[in-house]
Order: C-alpha cells, then sequence, then structure tokens
C-alpha cells in the first residue's frame, strides 16, 4: 500500500509541476493589504468594549452603574408609571402586557433578594456591576445594529 501511494504522489507531484504558474490578479495585493489594515482604521467607539481607552471605559461603566443604580433606586416609581402607561398607549399589546410583568418579577425578586442578603452593599455591588456588564452588552448590541443599518443604506 505504501508504495502504491508513493507512486500516485510522484504521478500527481510531475503533473503539478507541469502546470503553468497562475498569476494573481493585478489589484490583490493592495486590496488584501487594505482590508488587513481596516479594523485598525476604525474609531475607538466601534471597536469592542474591551478595547476602549480606559477613561471611556471608566465613564461609560460609570454611567450604566448611575443608570442601573437609579433604576433600582427608584423601582416602586417606575413600576407605576409603567402601569399606567400600559393602560394609555394603544400600541402596547398583550406580548408588552406580558415582557412587562416579567420584568417586573425580576426586579421584585432583586428586590427581596437585596433586602434578604447578608451584606446588602456586596450584594447591591454586584447586581451593579453585573447590570452594567450586561447594560453594555446591550447597547453595544444597539449600537452594532445601527451602525449596520447606516453601513447597508450607505452602500
Amino acid at each position: 500500500m505504501n508504495d502504491k501511494q508513493d507512486r500516485l504522489e510522484a504521478v500527481m507531484h510531475r503533473k503539478l509541476r507541469a502546470l503553468p504558474e497562475i498569476q494573481a490578479p493585478a489589484g490583490l495585493a493592495a486590496e488584501v493589504m487594505r482590508r488587513l489594515a481596516a479594523p485598525e482604521a476604525r474609531p475607538w467607539w466601534r471597536c469592542p468594549w474591551m478595547d476602549w481607552p480606559g477613561l471611556a471605559q471608566i465613564i461609560s461603566a460609570a454611567g450604566m452603574s448611575v443608570v442601573v443604580g437609579g433604576a433600582c433606586y427608584w423601582r416602586d416609581s417606575l413600576v407605576a408609571v409603567g402601569r399606567s402607561w400600559s393602560g394609555r398607549i394603544p400600541g402596547i399589546s398583550a406580548f408588552g402586557h406580558e415582557t412587562w410583568m416579567i420584568g417586573q418579577t425580576l426586579a421584585n425578586v432583586l428586590g427581596d433578594f437585596l433586602a434578604a442578603a447578608r451584606f446588602p452593599w456586596l450584594a447591591g455591588a454586584a447586581v451593579v456591576v453585573a447590570s452594567a456588564y450586561l447594560g453594555v452588552i446591550g447597547v453595544g448590541a444597539v449600537f452594532w445594529q445601527v451602525m449596520a443599518r447606516e453601513r447597508g443604506s450607505a452602500k
């Protein structure tokens, strides 16, 4: 079997050596170099969050923490506003109502967890960090969709 493979390899090698050399298209090298350099030319806010400058990461994390902390602090007010709006806005469907109820339930569970925690400041800090992390992912996904839509309409 090994002798058969060696002969086949020798035949293939001769056949391939006999073929003429294929030339690459004229602009291929320039296009490859342009595409390789394209990710480096992006502005920082189009890069992944971990690649942002340190100050921008700190500011965005602080902003998300303020938003999440404010939502936790004014949770009861937000629930009351949501209940009053859900009856007045005609576009709210059954799906929207159910989604609101799930969010309200999760907020109540979070409130009960913070109230029952042995070290509430530590639990609160963990919730703020996790919420900020998830918020950054959500904001990044929204920006990604907006930028992809703008890029698609520009072409």
